[in-house]
């Protein structure tokens, strides 16, 4: 059992110092900028407005992510991989129910640097990159791609991040917000989040449009979509198997 720990910890140390070689993708600077300076505004949110919403948002996607991931064979050696994490410790939350490795990666330093501080999990290891340019040197057994689609440039950006996630994962959740203006709730929540919290993310999908989109480049995987209704809205959830 000391020899298994002792591989695993290696594993993990191994990750952390493999990060991926620059590229030429950047990090995105106004998200960056935008998301450093928010102060008394992200204090408010994380303390006054996010409690209200969780049960009856982002519990019901967190439920529905722990759904898919027990019907995977998760276990101490897995990797649970968040690619765009933000404050969200849910990539912890899944590797701690099976002992598993967690990845969390975010573009932006201040959520990461905080998260790690905490020391929640020590099987966690924290990344600072943008998802385009991410390397791991093994595959996640679970890879989550949560609310980071609606930040892609263009159809390009996003055909590349879906190339970029197939190949760092042997199965994955992508779920974004459908089309604001598809739901009353959406285009208030998309309001607060532009106006107050000043989110960059304005490229979002009609459903049909992200259906297509999946399935155009996952075209050998096994896969189930549906929407999931909060109250910030609809989001979109594809739940993809490639083994």
């Amino acid at each position: 059992e000391e020899q298994d720990e002792d591989a695993s910890m290696a594993e993990i140390y191994n990750l952390c110092r493999q990060k991926m070689e620059s590229t030429h993708h950047e990090i995105p600077l106004q998200e960056i900028e935008a998301s450093n300076n928010l102060g008394w505004r992200l204090f408010v949110h994380r303390n006054f407005i996010k409690p209200l919403y969780y049960l009856l948002s982002n519990l019901i996607i967190k439920r529905e992510i722990f759904k898919y991931a027990a019907t995977l064979s998760l276990g101490e050696q897995s990797l649970i991989c968040d690619v765009g994490c933000g404050y969200d410790h849910l990539a912890i939350d899944v590797a701690k129910k099976y002992g598993a490795i967690a990845l969390l990666n975010d573009p932006v330093s201040k959520p990461v640097i905080l998260m790690s501080r905490k020391r929640m999990y020590p099987k966690a290891i924290f990344m600072n990159e943008n998802a385009l340019a991410l390397k791991i040197t093994r595959k996640a057994d679970l890879l989550i791609c949560k609310n980071i689609l609606h930040h892609m440039n263009n159809p390009e950006d996003v055909a590349e991040l879906f190339e970029k996630i197939s190949m760092l994962s042997n199965a994955l959740v992508i779920i974004d917000p459908e089309k604001p203006e598809t739901t009353i709730l959406g285009k208030i929540w998309n309001f607060y989040y532009r106006r107050f919290l000043l989110d960059q993310g304005e490229e979002f999908l009609d459903f049909e449009t992200f259906k297509r989109s999946v399935i155009q480049h996952f075209p050998n995987a096994q896969i189930s979509m549906r929407k999931i209704r909060t109250i910030k809205g609809n989001f979109m959830a594809a739940f993809i198997n490639k083994i």
